[in-house]
């Protein structure tokens, strides 16, 4: 480990969930590119193209520091999946301070974000159904990715459960910086209950102009992607996201139930 990633091991682990954001979003719009090159979808299919690659394009430097961090688990790295990847904000960071640097690049993944979904639901909302299974299958892969690398595969689904949390910070949301985008309401020997702070409703409300569509949208494939790797992680579980309102705004709770019978 560099000294960078000692001295900041949070803010490491929050920029390797980022970097996990952004490869997933460029695993959807590589399914994008492939549905409008296939023959017979017509002429809209090649505008949705054209329309994202230009699109794009204003974050090509965004995509070549999110790979240029990216280092080999192992060194046939290039035979395995993406989420095998690690990432090392060591490698691409410039004179500002570390945080400042992973905070600018949160607002440009934000940004990527809202412009990918928006042009996804205006112009390809056919996709929207496959890139829901997408995100399950992202999640998936993230928690065997895991239990190739843990002790874990060997214990028991109780004691998955009852490391669920510390599991899921140190996987989907990035260490104590990402865990306290989240409130638990409830841990007992079968439910876990907590509220997202920073679910998509609320990351994405400052964009401008973008519609509440694409925001629910963007909810829902975050929490196919926790089910996904909530799942997987432990089979015997099951896991919801709800919707509600608090003060005029989406308040979202996820829950996962162990089934004992």
């Amino acid at each position: 480990m560099s000294s960078l990633s000692r001295a900041n091991l949070s803010l490491s682990l929050y920029f390797k969930a980022l970097c996990q954001r952004f490869l997933f979003l460029e695993h959807l719009a590589e399914s994008l590119e492939e549905w409008s090159a296939q023959r017979g979808l017509g002429e809209k299919s090649a505008e949705v193209c054209a329309r994202w690659t230009k699109e794009k394009s204003s974050f090509a430097r965004l995509s070549r520091e999110v790979h240029d961090a990216a280092v080999a688990v192992e060194d046939h790295v290039a035979s395995r999946p993406r989420p095998l990847l690690d990432f090392r904000l060591d490698r691409i960071l410039d004179d500002r301070p570390a945080d400042s640097f992973v905070a600018d690049l949160e607002r440009q993944i934000l940004e990527y974000e809202a412009a990918f979904l928006s042009c996804v639901l205006t112009s390809a909302p056919d996709l929207t159904a496959k890139f829901r299974k997408i995100a399950l299958q992202w999640g998936r892969m993230i928690a065997h990715d895991f239990l190739l690398g843990s002790g874990v595969e060997g214990l028991s689904a109780q004691l998955r459960f009852r490391g669920f949390l510390a599991i899921v910070k140190e996987t989907l949301f990035g260490g104590t910086l990402g865990l306290a985008a989240l409130v638990v309401r409830r841990h007992t020997s079968d439910c876990i209950e907590f509220d997202l702070v920073s679910c998509p409703h609320r990351r994405l409300r400052e964009a401008a102009g973008l519609a509440a569509e694409v925001t629910d949208f963007a909810c829902d494939l975050e929490a196919r992607v926790t089910r996904g790797f909530a799942t997987a992680l432990i089979p015997e579980a099951r896991h919801s996201r709800t919707r509600t309102q608090w003060r005029g705004e989406p308040h979202c709770k996820d829950e996962l139930i162990l089934r004992t019978t």
